[in-house]
């Protein structure tokens, strides 16, 4: 199972909304477990391609202006434990 992964300075440089831990195959690389874009003002149908962080335990999305349907792919998330999305339009 391939996650996607990013350099371990990309979550040391405190992005805000990420959470990551320790890819345990690779000290130097951080699997996305966590991402929270609360109150961002996102528009427009949660993506798709969200499936691709296959680590991810939490998505938080709420307070923005999604709209649409929730894509079918999150269900691929089999880490995914924690789901938020109240005050969108979906």
């Amino acid at each position: 199972k391939k996650s996607y992964v990013l350099p371990a300075s990309a979550c040391s440089a405190g992005f805000e909304g990420l959470d990551c831990e320790t890819d345990p195959g690779d000290e130097e690389r951080r699997n996305i477990v966590g991402l929270y874009l609360i109150s961002n003002k996102l528009h427009g149908s949660i993506p798709s391609e969200l499936k691709v962080l296959t680590s991810l335990k939490a998505l938080d999305l709420r307070d923005n202006k999604l709209e649409g349907s929730i894509p079918n792919d999150l269900a691929m998330l089999t880490e995914l434990t924690e789901i938020t999305l109240d005050q969108n339009l979906l």
